[in-house]
């Protein structure tokens, strides 16, 4: 995940800040609460998957990542709220207390479609060597 930094004195970067700022001014800093219960519901998902799953806001990619770098880094600021943790692409909340339980569910949920996904592949197979 980029670090974003609102100092830069690259002009395309700084493009981009003016961007993400744009989109979140119209963020209701209420709904952080829905947004972390959406990360904690459904973990293991990449960020195009809470874009398109959050019905409250329309972030883009950088803007939904600067907010999580914002939750991230301002912990006392955010209290009760995150921290968000990127492994590989995917988001998991590093909230102990709740998340355990959720990730297990998340990724059951992944590993039951990945399965049926599986089976039909070799369903498919079988049928294109019985053709050979």
């Amino acid at each position: 995940m980029e670090f974003y930094n609102t100092n830069t004195t690259n002009q395309s970067k700084q493009t981009t800040i003016k961007e993400i700022l744009e989109n979140l001014s119209t963020f209701d800093i209420k709904e952080v609460e829905k947004l972390q219960d959406i990360i904690l519901t459904n973990q293991g998902r990449d960020t195009e998957y809470y874009i398109e799953k959050i019905d409250f806001h329309t972030f883009t990619k950088d803007s939904f990542n600067y907010l999580i770098q914002q939750i991230n880094v301002y912990r006392t600021t955010f209290h009760g709220i995150g921290p968000f943790i990127n492994k590989n692409g995917l988001w998991y909340s590093n909230k102990t207390d709740r998340n355990l339980e959720q990730i297990i569910e998340s990724q059951t949920t992944i590993i039951q479609s990945q399965k049926k996904e599986i089976e039909e592949l070799k369903q498919k197979l079988e049928f294109l060597e019985e053709i050979i």
